[in-house]
């Protein structure tokens, strides 16, 4: 539509002029430029709201069509696991029920960890003096990480010796012995009869190496030896064996003990107790030991010891 205005010259044109104006088309009404005041709705508000009130019969449609396919997923998942237990399930129920009413044996298992028993290697009579006899035995400990202690004597046609206790540290062998016997009363066949026995596994926590650390507790060395027989020197009453025994160790024993295996070649021709009172580290002691056996010979000595140097109270204390 056209609206015709006649406006009067403001210069005094008598003529004057007519002008035409149109009316300028209205702008589109943005909300996000919409000041309200405090209580009302803001311009992002209404916006939302009219953008729900549009959608919402959407939203509803979507909100159930995700509630029904997640429905559909559920049953199809349970109809699943449900086929899957009535063909598989029960039988596999069966086979646990019947496997829970058997016991494992583990026998085995305990053999593989238990200790493995003695081994007795010989059992043998030494002369050791007129109407006298030591019975020896020679016993192993194959087991790596077991240290046993047991009492043990010897039966001898019937006849049984004092009770003595043994010791035996891991991998260790060595002779177990009764000295002095009388040879009228203990003669025959003697067989070792070992009691009591109690093992005691050494944690590996607490001893790694075993072989290493036993090493460097029992590091004696034997040098200088010398062997005299019975009636070679002036005063020589009985055969002497000296030498000189040395704790190459940094560890200093009390009241440790011995035996003194003595040897023709290889073979083992008698056993004598060697015991001392102290014996501090790399400590020299002279060794002087009679043996009162008939036509004994020894060419070679070798020094068991027999000290638990698992128990703390065999080492002597550091010197300050």
């Amino acid at each position: 539509m056209i609206n015709f205005y006649n406006i009067n010259n403001k210069n005094g044109d008598s003529n004057g002029q007519l002008n035409i104006l149109q009316k300028a088309n209205p702008k589109k009404a943005v909300f996000t430029r919409y000041s309200s005041a405090p209580d009302e709705l803001t311009g992002r508000e209404l916006k939302l709201g009219l953008w729900f009130a549009r959608n919402k019969v959407l939203l509803y449609k979507i909100l159930i069509g995700s509630l029904i396919g997640l429905n559909i997923i559920f049953w199809v998942f349970s109809l699943w696991k449900w086929g899957d237990f009535l063909i598989f399930g029960i039988t596999e129920n069966t086979k646990l029920a019947q496997s829970a009413t058997q016991f494992v044996n583990y026998t085995g298992i305990q053999a593989h960890f238990s200790p493995q028993p003695l081994q007795i290697i010989t059992t043998q009579f030494f002369n050791s003096g007129p109407g006298k006899v030591d019975v020896v035995a020679e016993v192993a400990n194959l087991n790596d990480r077991f240290v046993v202690r047991f009492d043990y004597y010897f039966m001898i046609n019937g006849q049984k010796t004092d009770v003595n206790a043994g010791i035996l540290l891991p991998g260790e062998d060595k002779p177990v012995a009764v000295l002095g016997l009388e040879d009228s009363v203990f003669s025959g066949t003697p067989e070792l009869v070992l009691e009591n026995l109690k093992w005691t596994r050494i944690s590996s926590h607490d001893v790694k190496d075993v072989p290493s650390w036993q090493g460097e507790r029992l590091n004696f060395a034997v040098s200088d030896v010398k062997f005299i027989r019975k009636g070679s020197e002036e005063g020589v009453a009985a055969a002497a064996i000296q030498f000189k025994l040395t704790n190459q160790g940094p560890y200093g024993f009390v009241n440790p003990k011995f035996y003194v295996g003595l040897y023709q070649g290889q073979a083992m021709v008698g056993v004598l107790p060697l015991e001392l009172q102290r014996f501090h580290s790399q400590q020299i002691v002279d060794v002087d030991l009679r043996s009162f056996a008939t036509n004994i010979s020894v060419t070679d000595i070798k020094v068991f010891p027999l000290i638990d140097i698992y128990d703390p109270a065999v080492y002597m204390e550091p010197e300050r």
